[in-house]
């Protein structure tokens, strides 16, 4: 009977053992998880600041883009207007349009990249 009292004790021991061994494991993975979630936490504030950063770039481009779009078109017009009006300078004014074409298509390539950017960062944190 002591006999098997101590094989009772030593089996309770071997259970408690490895009782402790998956509970250690389970706190060691679930350090792990804690880590990675602190990770993406992270991950994720970076990319909300950059969309804000880009949401802010995007404004003040849009802002100014529309602006000198803006100011643009009316150049582009006048220019036309004085071309139209004044044959003997017709070739100054046609590359005065020139120019101010050449500007217009920088300013909205230049507005379409930034859009492009935002786009792009806030599908990288709509991916979270």
């Amino acid at each position: 009977m002591a006999s098997s009292i101590r094989e009772k004790v030593q089996q309770l021991r071997v259970a408690t053992d490895e009782a402790r061994d998956r509970a250690d494991d389970a706190k060691r993975r679930l350090k792990e998880v804690e880590e990675r979630e602190h990770k993406l936490e992270q991950s994720k504030s970076q990319l909300y600041r950059k969309l804000k950063l880009t949401e802010d770039d995007l404004d003040r481009v849009e802002s100014s883009s529309d602006e000198k779009i803006s100011r643009l078109e009316r150049e582009l017009g006048s220019a036309r207007e004085r071309a139209t009006a004044s044959e003997s300078t017709a070739e100054t004014l046609e590359q005065e349009i020139e120019i101010v074409e050449e500007k217009l298509g920088k300013e909205k390539a230049d507005y379409d990249k930034v859009k492009q950017e935002f786009e792009e960062t806030l599908q990288e944190l709509n991916a979270l």
